[in-house]
């Protein structure tokens, strides 16, 4: 088989109900010269069956087996794995229309550095199609920039890139951070891209579920968080990007509301001893002032919408009254360590 032009990385964790149908839109792609490398993380179900079963059919699939060690580390490990000059990441979970790649590649033959989505269509609970608010067209450097600063949809199934921005960034991203870590490839690769295509296309289908990771509740959530932030952090000297703070905070601001939301979500308002205890390990930990980059809670009001601020300063108070009230005999506070 001759060298492909585009690697489709597909990490897998335990999706053996949806693998087949993301795996089948894949092989049912108008444009052909690709290859397909199935990651699997160390599921626990038949998804590394379907993926050796399939790699029996086409050459072009390729199989990497794999200890559990998160998302990223697995998309590191197709990465590198990989030989094309264009490199793009489906979930598992989710299913592309055949002519997916038809356009995203063309573009990315003219020269630019990546192609962006400019919508795509959400599968499950409520089918619709979403808009990402980008004009088609070619964006500049200074144009990207703008575009980065008014922020811009993470995920990076809904981008195609040029090989050589992820070699010069997978390395920045802390495999550790396992929600949130689409945000930082996608940032650190485009503030590095000197032009890039939106194109509009909806033909990538996301598979909204219960199960996903987005919607799992886990005690690893505040670790992340930790993670994420360090991360950022660390980008943002990097990259001479303090212009993106307002960005960078309402990110870091959904990731602490969604472990606040998520921790009360497993939890009944009566809890015992050892639960307030280990609530009150667990959210002792996050200061704003320390979580936040740049001028901090400054931009607070700039990094929310109205509706977001309520829904934050609804969690936030819950979380606040609820701990307070059973941890007087402590004297500590969550916000104010």
């Amino acid at each position: 088989m001759a060298k492909p032009d585009l690697s489709i990385i597909v990490p897998v964790y335990n999706v053996e109900k949806y693998l087949e149908k993301c795996i089948l839109s894949i092989l049912k792609q108008e444009y052909r010269e690709f290859e397909l490398i199935l990651v699997d993380d160390g599921s626990t179900d038949r998804s590394l069956d379907v993926c050796i079963q399939y790699s029996r059919c086409d050459e072009r699939i390729h199989v990497i087996h794999k200890e559990n060690s998160g998302v990223m580390n697995a998309r590191k490990a197709g990465f590198l794995y990989s030989c094309g000059r264009y490199i793009s990441f489906i979930d598992s979970d989710d299913w592309i229309e055949p002519k997916f790649y038809n356009g995203l590649v063309e573009c990315m033959a003219i020269g630019c550095d990546a192609v962006l989505m400019a919508g795509y269509r959400i599968d499950g609970v409520k089918n619709k199609q979403v808009r990402t608010g980008l004009r088609q067209g070619v964006y500049c450097k200074s144009e990207i920039r703008q575009m980065l600063a008014k922020g811009i949809v993470s995920s990076l199934w809904s981008k195609l890139f040029k090989r050589e921005l992820l070699e010069n960034n997978l390395s920045l991203i802390d495999s550790r951070v396992w929600r949130g870590e689409d945000f930082l490839t996608s940032y650190a690769c485009l503030l590095d891209a000197d032009n890039i295509m939106v194109k509009n296309s909806y033909q990538y289908h996301y598979v909204q579920h219960t199960t996903s990771a987005m919607h799992q509740y886990s005690d690893k959530n505040i670790e992340n968080l930790h993670y994420f932030v360090k991360n950022a952090k660390c980008i943002r000297k990097r990259k001479e990007s303090s212009f993106l703070d307002v960005v960078w905070n309402r990110q870091i601001l959904m990731e602490l509301l969604d472990v606040i939301r998520k921790e009360f979500e497993v939890r009944d308002w009566l809890l015992s001893w050892k639960e307030i205890d280990e609530m009150d390990r667990k959210f002792s930990r996050i200061r704003f002032s320390h979580l936040l980059l740049g001028e901090g809670l400054k931009t607070v009001s700039e990094v929310m919408t109205e509706k977001e601020m309520w829904i934050f300063k609804l969690y936030s108070i819950r979380a606040y009254i609820l701990l307070n009230l059973y941890l007087k005999y402590l004297n500590k506070s969550v916000w104010s360590k």
